[in-house]
């Protein structure tokens, strides 16, 4: 019997896959969105923190955020 592979995603990580894996994460405050295009024969996962804080500087930590990430998500 195959096994199905792993796949941990960390905050700002987003994976996409056409095969059967086990996406997993760990959201206390964050937020992560699981997507299926049944038509296409995919699947992605995403995981990230909430929006910004008002104050917080520009950096390149920006890709951690949900409003930096919502653009990356064009799955369809």
């Amino acid at each position: 019997m195959a096994t199905i592979p792993r796949k941990y995603l960390r905050p700002g990580q987003f994976y996409a896959a056409r095969r059967p894996v086990l996406a997993e994460t760990l959201a206390g405050s964050c937020i992560t969105v699981c997507l299926y295009n049944a038509r296409q024969g995919f699947g992605a996962m995403n995981h990230f923190l909430r929006v910004r804080p008002r104050r917080a500087a520009e950096s390149n930590r920006g890709q951690f955020f949900g409003d930096a990430r919502a653009s990356d998500c064009r799955l369809c």
